[in-house]
């Protein structure tokens, strides 16, 4: 559950970044600073070294950027909402404005194609990212991902 993963702590709304890399670094570091990531260059490195080989923005104004590392035990997921739309170099073309960062370890792969799977499944629907890019805080986006999380179990 995507929930499970994802906590109030671990959401910025808005981000500040004008940039991909801007938005990325906001979302490391938001990790870095609750505790959950230690060695922000590290993790930096392997999600961008991941969106050279191919970009993460997906379309309909979303960027799923991730990485796997040993900085990790489990699954931690980052949400952000940018202020106004970044270029992630997206299939569609259209500017990035909801960002989630998905972190896992090395050997959780089937794990972490899961929940790549279940962010792109709630992304599609449009009332969810309306509701998503509405929000004012972490916690009412919080709310939001746990209402599709129960809808959809």
């Amino acid at each position: 559950m995507l929930g499970d993963i994802l906590a109030p702590e671990r959401i910025k709304v808005p981000l500040v970044g004008a940039t991909r890399k801007e938005v990325v670094e906001e979302l490391v570091d938001l990790l870095v600073g609750t505790g959950d990531l230690s060695d922000r260059d590290e993790v930096l490195a392997a999600i961008f070294s991941r969106e050279h080989v191919r970009s993460t923005g997906i379309g309909s104004g979303l960027a799923v950027p991730h990485a796997k590392t040993s900085q990790v035990s489990d699954l931690i997921m980052a949400v952000g909402v940018c202020a106004e739309p970044v270029d992630f170099d997206s299939i569609d073309g259209v500017g990035v404005r909801l960002v989630v960062l998905l972190i896992g370890p090395e050997e959780m792969t089937s794990q972490h194609i899961r929940v790549l799977t279940r962010i792109t499944s709630m992304m599609s629907f449009a009332s969810v990212r309306g509701k998503l890019l509405e929000a004012q805080s972490a916690d009412a986006l919080y709310e939001v991902v746990c209402r599709y999380e129960a809808t959809a179990a």
